[in-house]
């Protein structure tokens, strides 16, 4: 049955969307079922049942000529996308996504050691050495920004070969619509999530420097170091959490043609 059903919005993707042929498309496949049960009763076997209604009902020209319509031409501008493609749509991107708010979360954190051995290298009595400070520090931040870095080119590495879903136009068979929906719903509770969370520790992060602002000459300088790295990576997980909840919010929209999305492909 998922097999009638799959052919049929396939067979109706050469049909244009308007009301007539969206009730026929209903009504011919209410019947395709109806001759796939009766056949099955008949003692027909799976394959050979749905060979045959595909056989009575899969003829789209003559469809087309009895509903007074045109099948659309074939666009090289525009894209057919089953399940497995947006599936494949949805990984891709995903992966980019954790790259580049991972990448960005190693950029905003880098200087946390050479920040905290700095605090450990100031006053009249240092805790640690000059030599400490620029063996230790340095190399730290200058990894966590390669790393950083690397991500943040890889990630449009992995977008590339979607990057023109943006400006082209697609359409989808009912599975594939179907399935973007589910995934639309699961999307909107993790942007949800990832915005609280991103929110708390904007709120949280501030908490430690303004404590350390106000106690700032009883604070050992130790402390101060460890309240700006708290800060810090505080900051870098909620910009992480942001990232992933806003390209989230962004691939549903490409992919369901919404806000500034549909109405780019609508010009074209």
């Amino acid at each position: 049955m998922d097999t009638i059903l799959t052919y049929f919005d396939n067979m109706f993707l050469a049909l244009p969307a308007t009301e007539a042929v969206q009730k026929a498309r209903e009504e011919l496949l209410s019947m395709a079922q109806e001759r796939y049960l009766d056949l099955k009763e008949e003692g027909r076997t799976e394959n050979e049942a749905v060979g045959t209604v595909i056989e009575e009902f899969g003829n789209i020209e003559e469809l087309a000529d009895e509903l007074g319509v045109k099948t659309i031409a074939s666009d090289p501008q525009e894209r057919y996308l089953m399940k497995e493609d947006a599936e494949r749509y949805f990984a891709a991107n995903e992966k980019a996504d954790r790259c580049l708010g991972f990448g960005i979360f190693l950029l905003f954190v880098s200087p946390v050691l050479l920040i905290f051995l700095g605090c450990l290298n100031t006053g009249d009595r240092p805790i640690v050495s000059p030599a400490i400070y620029g063996c230790l520090g340095a190399p730290f931040l200058l990894v966590f920004l390669a790393a950083g870095l690397s991500l943040v080119f890889y990630s449009s590495f992995i977008r590339k070969p979607w990057k023109e879903m943006k400006q082209q136009r697609f359409r989808m068979d009912g599975i594939a619509k179907r399935y973007v929906e589910e995934c639309y719903e699961e999307q909107q509770k993790f942007f949800a999530f990832h915005i609280m969370i991103a929110l708390s520790l904007l709120v949280i992060g501030v908490i430690p420097p303004i404590i350390m602002g106000v106690q700032f000459a009883n604070v050992p300088p130790a402390v101060r170091g460890i309240a700006v790295d708290i800060f810090m990576v505080l900051y870098g997980i909620s910009i992480y959490s942001f990232i992933r909840a806003g390209m989230s919010q962004k691939r549903l929209k490409i992919i369901r043609g919404q806000g500034r999305f549909g109405r780019k492909r609508k010009k074209m």
